[in-house]
């Protein structure tokens, strides 16, 4: 649509179509003062020829049409301005068509899990209740899918990682299952999450909350002193979380030097995050600079008021947890791929190929504006990309744009059923198996790997190639689609942030 003509104190806008008259509201944002865009093409069914006035009174307004009251009247419908921030994220949500809400199937599914397991099941698993199992998370993170804990031995450490065994509760065929498959995964938004799971799963039954039991799969891997990875297993396990920890804690621990102990933590955590922590030197000084990327892009984290509003935007940069927790989770994800390789044809995988050449090319063209070049021909390999990000932090004094020029030139990573090499990591196979409380490609491998294992034979597990290749390409898409979603809602509030400094000058750098 374009913008009207200025009509004095008020600016107006013609609507020249609808969209599915299904949808109670619809929602378009207001995009500059006085004119409102109205209504971005949602998928669905839309009709030209209703027209509609909209009229706003402030900038970041989001129009919202009451679609109900216009089916009756056959009319086009009122308008309602909204400057409630949440709208940002209502229309983005009906934008993308995501599944906002639960039907009451899934809830009356979701409410019967929460009986306590039987007598017989609970002595078919293992019990670790007793180990120091800890988890370690975002401040402000509700759903806890991971734990570790770790000891010493005579030819070096034990690392144990215990994941939310989420697929003993979701049931291939069922309507939660279902769900969670048409989801693929979690979407996080500055103002709320969209959960894969009900809440009654993803921040109760199934999350490793501190001081309650919980069933898990638990990984347990022997790595020497230089940091290879000798052997794991794979158990069904009860385990209690001892503490629920946060990164900025376990930094602040990691980094002490006065006092390495928290009386409070107690003994046995203390001496399991230092265990924790030697693994996790040893596990990235055996791969520094040839094996692994050396990409550390800070994500923006948007700080929002009570009134809903964005009050700062900073970046929420790693630290040693962060770096201790990604490489427990790496470990794992490792040993899970390796473990699907060996034992079937068809499976899971998350598959990272390297550049193609004219990206390449295209990369090279603008590195050679600023001085910088990029080794290894055709097939550059990542310890070319390392040398080029290491000159570029020594000679601009940092390396955010070129990270970011990196970073696009680098394909995405997919899910795919076939066994393929990933990339960044510098790994022959990988997966994903840490997060099935968020990540439906998690929670089929979870399924995979007790079915190899014999933990749950039963339970009837789609393992056609057509199948898997289908899962692959489904969840590859939902999970594009979340994150368009969540880079748009971002991009609204920024602008909010942004539009009571009109005219201000800031310094800043064009990164793309």
């Amino acid at each position: 649509m374009n913008p009207t003509a200025d009509c004095g104190r008020e600016h107006y806008q013609s609507a020249h179509w609808v969209v599915n008259r299904t949808s109670s509201k619809l929602f378009g944002p207001r995009i500059f003062s006085g004119c409102v865009v109205y209504g971005e093409q949602v998928r669905g069914n839309y009709n030209r020829g209703y027209r509609q006035i909209v009229r706003s009174r402030s900038v970041m307004d989001v129009v919202a049409l009451n679609n109900r009251e216009r089916e009756r009247r056959r009319q086009p419908g009122r308008n309602v301005v909204t400057n409630q921030h949440s709208s940002y994220t209502d229309a983005v949500i009906q934008k993308y068509d995501l599944e906002a809400r639960w039907s009451p199937q899934v809830i009356a599914e979701a409410k019967k899990l929460a009986r306590p397991a039987s007598e017989q099941f609970q002595r078919q698993c293992l019990d670790f209740t007793g180990l120091p199992f800890v988890t370690i998370d975002g401040y402000d993170a509700r759903d806890y899918d991971d734990a570790i804990c770790a000891r010493s031995t005579d030819d070096g450490w034990l690392l144990q990682i215990a994941i939310a065994d989420v697929s003993h509760y979701v049931r291939p065929g069922t309507v939660l299952d279902k769900v969670a498959r048409s989801r693929g995964n979690s979407a996080y938004f500055a103002d709320r999450v969209i959960p894969m799971l009900p809440e009654v799963l993803s921040n109760d039954l199934c999350s490793l909350r501190p001081d309650e039991d919980r069933l898990a799969i638990i990984c347990s891997i022997t790595i020497n002193s230089a940091g290879e990875i000798l052997k794991w297993t794979f158990d069904q396990a009860w385990i209690r979380s001892r503490l629920r920890l946060t990164y900025d804690e376990v930094h602040q621990y990691l980094e002490k030097r006065t006092e390495r102990f928290y009386p409070d933590w107690g003994k046995a955590v203390c001496e399991s995050l230092d265990v924790a922590s030697e693994i996790v030197r040893a596990r990235q000084g055996r791969c520094t600079g040839k094996s692994r990327i050396d990409i550390d892009f800070p994500e923006t984290e948007l700080a929002l008021g009570d009134n809903g509003a964005v009050e700062a935007i900073g970046y929420r940069e790693s630290n040693s947890a962060t770096r201790l927790i990604e490489e427990c989770m790496l470990a794992a994800n490792l040993c899970a791929a390796q473990t699907l390789a060996k034992s079937m044809d068809r499976a899971v995988y998350r598959v990272h190929h390297a550049p193609s050449p004219q990206d390449l090319i295209h990369l090279r063209q603008v590195l050679q504006h600023f001085g910088l070049a990029l080794a290894g021909g055709q097939a550059p390999k990542i310890l070319d990309f390392n040398e080029t990000l290491s000159v570029a932090r020594e000679t601009l004094g940092h390396a955010q744009w070129v990270e970011g020029l990196v970073l696009r030139t680098l394909k995405q990573a997919r899910y795919d059923s076939a066994v393929g090499p990933h990339f960044a990591l510098g790994f022959d196979c990988y997966t994903h198996f840490t997060s099935p409380i968020r990540r439906y490609p998690d929670l089929v491998v979870h399924r995979l790997i007790k079915n190899i294992l014999g933990y749950d034979r039963s339970t009837r597990v789609d393992t056609t190639d057509e199948q898997l290749a289908d899962l692959g390409v489904h969840c590859s898409m939902a999970e594009r689609r979340a994150e368009r979603a969540e880079r748009a809602v971002s991009a609204c509030y920024k602008a909010q942030f942004m539009s009571d400094k009109i005219g201000q000058v800031f310094r800043g750098s064009i990164s793309g």
